[in-house]
């Protein structure tokens, strides 16, 4: 865990289960989408997911990637991720593409341009956890692509996701020390209100998202677009680091970098 104290880091267990990775591909495009117009869709799907690890650990960290995956199919269909649970990626892109058709048949001078685009990642796997980040773009007609990016940590021995009351035992103060770093990251000074700057928080206070994920360096916060801006704003990420935290307890993040096929 995370604690503001002054302990030093413990050092990590080598023993603990090391989680290994081999990335997981779905590729499609129906029409020319090399032409400027003209009717076309794609699906494009990189997510490495866990082939080797304990067994808890490998149903629950593969059960969350695949449930982002089918969650954003989901949100592009407008149905409820239920009905399409048991789908595999290559499936739902099939699903995605008749919808596409559909849409085309029914409106055929229309220039719109489909796609679904995801990509996960492995940030940091450590003696005992692992952070997996996924970004996710769609675009099924409107004024702009919908994009955005989910950032989860999970306990490498039993695969749990792991909450920040798990890993910082004082979530009122780490709203104190993590401000700062926010202020940083969009540049705005330390005393002028978040509203005036256009963000939106309840009361005006500023809370960290549930949104993040253990890195080397520290704590990445990340906010989706609408959550506390505009859309203009973009997604807003601030790290933290685990100085700032009172150093690392139990937890040991390695430089080590994942081997990702």
């Amino acid at each position: 865990m995370v604690g503001c104290s002054n302990n030093r880091p413990k050092k990590p267990n080598t023993n603990q289960p090391r989680v290994a990775f081999e990335r997981v591909n779905v590729e499609r495009i129906v029409g020319n989408c090399s032409a400027e117009t003209g009717p076309c869709a794609t699906v494009s799907v990189q997510a490495p997911v866990v082939e080797m690890a304990s067994h808890d650990a490998k149903i629950r960290v593969n059960s969350y990637i695949v449930n982002q995956v089918k969650e954003t199919f989901a949100s592009v269909a407008n149905v409820d991720v239920e009905p399409i649970i048991q789908q595999s990626a290559q499936e739902l892109a099939d699903s995605f593409f008749a919808h596409y058709e559909a849409f085309t048949q029914e409106f055929p001078d229309s220039p719109q341009r489909w796609s679904v685009d995801i990509k996960g990642d492995v940030l940091g796997n450590a003696y005992s956890v692992v952070t997996y980040k996924m970004h996710r773009e769609t675009y099924t007609g409107g004024a702009h692509p919908n994009h955005e990016t989910h950032y989860a940590t999970f306990n490498a021995a039993n695969g749990k996701k792991l909450k920040i009351g798990e890993i910082v035992r004082d979530t009122a103060n780490l709203n104190n020390i993590a401000e700062p770093y926010f202020r940083e990251a969009v540049d705005i000074a330390k005393d002028l209100p978040l509203m005036e700057s256009g963000f939106s928080f309840d009361q005006n206070k500023f809370q960290v998202p549930n949104n993040f994920g253990m890195v080397q360096e520290g704590i990445i916060f990340h906010y989706n677009p609408y959550e506390i801006a505009p859309y203009a704003a973009g997604e807003i990420s601030f790290l933290v680091p685990y100085d700032a935290l009172g150093g690392a307890k139990g937890i040991k993040v390695t430089r080590k970098k994942v081997k990702t096929n």
